[in-house]
This record gives C-alpha cells, structure tokens and sequence, in this order.
C-alpha cells in the first residue's frame, strides 16, 4: 500500500489514469463525460476536475484504505496510528462483516481510522486556492527571488498572448497551469510548480496533431534539452517530466524555453 502511494505520481501519470478511467467506463456502457456528470454534476468542467487529480496526486493529497471481510486489532491499531501521523494523506480501513439466514445476506460495513485526532488534523489542511500574488510569493520563499521572477515572466507570457492561466488547488504545493483554449477545447502545454518544476505536459501534447506524431514530441524534446540545465529523457515525450524552474532564472535561457512554447501555442491553436 505505502509503495504504491510513494510512487504514484512517478507510476500513474495522469493521462494514463484518464485512460483507464475511459476503458473501465466503455466497460460499463458510459462515456467518461457522462460519468464525470453522474459524478459532479451536469456543469462539471473534466479538465478542471484532471488537474485537479493531478494537483492531489503531487501534494500526496490521497486516501489509501484497506478492505477486508474482518479487520484485525494489529491491522487497527497500524491504520489509527499512521492516519493520525500523515497528512494531507489519509489512511482508512473498511471492515464488511456479512450475515447469511434465512436465505438472505446482509453487509454491514464499518470504517475505521478516523479518530478525532485524525480529523482534526484533516481539517487543519484544506485546500488552497492559489493566484499570482500567493504563487509568487510562495515561490521567492522556497526558491529565491531569480526563480520567482523566472515564474514571474512565464505569467507574463500567458497574458502577454492572450492565453489563459490554470490555478491549482493544492493545500502546501503551488502551481499554475498554461492554457491554450481552442474552441471548446483547452489544451495545456506546461505547468509550474512552487516546489521548483517545470513540467512540459507532453502527455497533453501527444493528443493533439501534429503532436500525435513521436517525431514532432521528439523533436520538441531536443529543442529543450539545447537549453542548458534541461535534462529530459526519452520517456517524457509521453508523460509530464520536468525540469528546475532555476534553470529559467536565467533570461537568456527563457528566451530559449519561451521561444519553444511560441511553437507549441501556434500549432495547438492552428489544429
């Protein structure tokens, strides 16, 4: 269990997590759309809900339960323990004790972890939403003042070419989000972190032509990896690796990264 929420932002990108979302829908008969609108409501907006996923996944903003037909008092006690340590992560146990007679079966569920002392912590950490003004200043802070005025001048070209910003809402991690509307569609090349990430959403990219084809992903990734301080491996064509937001603290080199989004934005707006 802790294995796979260490390493879930590393092993489920978001995009693969959409996917298996859309197959496990298709199974049943629904389109992603329709489920999310079960789920939210008919308004519900289903890229504000991924990036939202995406911000949980990063800030480790995540419920890990174990369930079982009986939970043992060790298992209990480990659950209580660890739930009334982590945070923002929750750890939970769902007991289902099943009663048979009399040709009919009940299920009786029974949820444990959440002690009082759990709870409150949970509320002590609610969810953030962050804007320019909170970003920056949170980015100084941790970073120093080069890479907020790196974050800064990305912003500046979000509104400098009429494009839109995405705020994430993560309780303790900052982050926003370059979005490219195209009709209806919004398409999102790059995220910034106040953790000190740029992250080159090529899991996005690969959707739309011509970044559909590994070729244009790959050459984008070269064009990149000239810049120095970047280091992108072959793998990110198809995920959202990034690289330190210092490396841009640079003007020289943010010419160079902004110069590559100049490219990117044409032709996600040209498609």
């Amino acid at each position: 269990m802790l294995d796979y929420a260490a390493n879930a932002v590393r092993y489920w990108p978001i995009e693969q997590l959409r996917e298996r979302f859309t197959l496990t829908q298709a199974a049943r008969g629904l389109t992603p759309e329709r489920a999310l609108s079960d789920l939210l409501g008919e308004d519900a907006d289903s890229e504000f809900f991924w990036r939202q996923v995406d911000d949980n996944l990063r800030a480790g903003h995540i419920r890990m339960v174990f369930l079982a037909d009986r939970v043992p008092p060790e298992l209990q006690a480990i659950v209580e323990f660890m739930n009334e340590q982590m945070s923002p992560a929750e750890v939970i146990a769902v007991e289902v004790r099943q009663y048979v007679g009399e040709g009919m079966k009940t299920l009786v569920p029974r949820v444990i972890g959440l002690t009082a002392q759990a709870q409150q912590k949970r509320t002590a950490s609610p969810a953030r939403q962050w804007d320019e003004a909170a970003f920056l200043k949170e980015a100084e802070s941790n970073l120093g003042e080069e890479a907020a005025e790196a974050a800064r001048d990305l912003l500046r070209w979000i509104d400098r070419n009429g494009y839109r910003v995405w705020w994430g809402k993560g309780a303790k991690m900052g982050s926003f989000y370059a979005c490219i509307d195209n009709g209806e569609e919004s398409r999102y090349p790059f995220a910034v972190w106040t953790t000190g990430s740029v992250n080159v959403l090529f899991a996005q990219l690969k959707k739309v032509a011509p970044y559909t084809e590994e070729a244009r992903r790959n050459a984008l990734l070269h064009r990149l990896n000239e810049i120095p301080g970047v280091v992108l491996p072959p793998g990110a064509i198809d995920r959202e690796l990034g690289f330190p937001l210092k490396v841009l603290a640079n003007p020289l080199f943010r010419k160079k990264f902004l110069e590559a989004m100049d490219e990117v934005a044409a032709l996600l707006k040209a498609d």
